[in-house]
C-alpha cells in the first residue's frame, strides 16, 4: 500500500489536488466574507436608513410640537393681556367707588351742620325774640334793669322789628 500511496502522492494529480483544495477553501472563505460583508453593508445601510427615517420622524414631531408651543404661547399672551386689562378696569372701578364714598362723606359732613343751622334758625330766632320781649317787659316794669344791661333802655331796640338774635 505504501507503493500505491507513494505513486498517488507523486503523481501530478495528487500534487495539484492540494492547491485545488486550498484554492476552493480560500474561494469559499472569500465568498463567505463577501456575503458577510455584503450582509454587514446591507445591515448598516438598513440601520442607517432606519436611523434616518427615525430622525426624520423625530424632526417632524419636533416641528409639530414647536408650532403647538408657539400657538399656546400666543394664546397665553392674549389671555395675559386680557387679564391685565380686566385688572386695570377693576382697579379703576374700585378707585371710582372709593372716590364716590369719600365725596358722599364730605357732602354729609358739610350738610349736617348746615342742615342743623337752617332747621333750627326759625326756632332760635323765635326763642331769642321771646327772650328779648321778656327783657323789654322787665325793663318797662323795673327801672333798675338798665344798669345791668344798657341796651334794654334804648329806644332803638324797642322800635325795631328786625332785631338781631343777641342784642349788644
Amino acid at each position: 500500500m505504501r507503493a500505491v500511496s507513494e505513486s498517488w502522492t507523486r503523481s501530478s494529480y495528487s500534487t495539484s489536488w492540494i492547491p485545488l483544495n486550498l484554492l476552493s477553501l480560500s474561494f469559499a472563505s472569500w465568498m463567505f466574507s463577501q456575503r458577510a460583508s455584503s450582509c454587514l453593508v446591507k445591515s448598516r445601510q438598513e440601520k442607517g436608513d432606519a436611523l434616518r427615517d427615525e430622525l426624520l420622524q423625530l424632526n417632524n414631531e419636533l416641528a409639530v410640537l414647536t408650532r403647538e408651543n408657539v400657538r399656546k404661547k400666543r394664546e397665553l399672551e392674549a389671555a395675559l393681556a386680557q387679564l391685565k386689562q380686566t385688572q386695570a378696569m377693576l382697579v379703576h372701578r374700585e378707585k371710582m367707588a372709593s372716590l364716590g364714598q369719600m365725596t358722599a362723606g364730605v357732602a354729609h359732613e358739610i350738610n349736617n351742620p348746615v342742615s342743623f343751622v337752617l332747621s333750627n334758625h326759625d326756632t332760635l330766632q323765635r326763642d331769642f325774640e321771646g327772650l328779648l320781649s321778656l327783657i323789654t317787659w322787665w325793663a318797662t316794669r323795673s327801672m333798675g334793669l338798665g344798669e345791668f344791661h344798657p341796651c334794654c333802655e334804648s329806644e332803638f331796640w324797642k322800635s325795631r322789628s328786625d332785631r338781631p338774635l343777641v342784642p349788644c
